[in-house]
């Protein structure tokens, strides 16, 4: 129930601020290397979300791919372990049931 009321404060915040930056027109102008960008501040904050976002996608696959060989030998030997452990416990209850051949 806690973190139900935590995001819709969330959301209302983030909706709050962009009514708010809605509210305000205003004009932004950029000149950099004698190129001159002019757009609104909401169009300037949207693009800066964007770019953070993909950022952090980016930064986000390249970490997965940096651990994936990592992650993919830990995969293996868990798998190994617990087969292990699954011919050790066969084998025991093998032996418990008298069975010599499963054993």
């Amino acid at each position: 129930m806690v973190r139900v009321v935590v995001f819709l404060g969330l959301v209302g915040v983030i909706a709050l601020a962009a009514a708010w930056i809605a509210d305000r027109p205003g004009e932004v102008v950029i000149v950099w290397l004698d190129h001159r960008i002019a757009t609104s501040v909401a169009v300037l904050v949207a693009v800066a979300v964007l770019i953070a976002a993909a950022a952090i996608l980016l930064w986000s696959v390249a970490r997965g791919a940096a651990s994936s060989p990592r992650r993919l030998a830990r995969r293996r030997r868990e798998r190994r372990a617990a087969r292990g452990h699954q011919a050790i416990a066969g084998g025991l209850i093998a032996v418990g049931a008298g069975d010599a051949r499963a054993a």
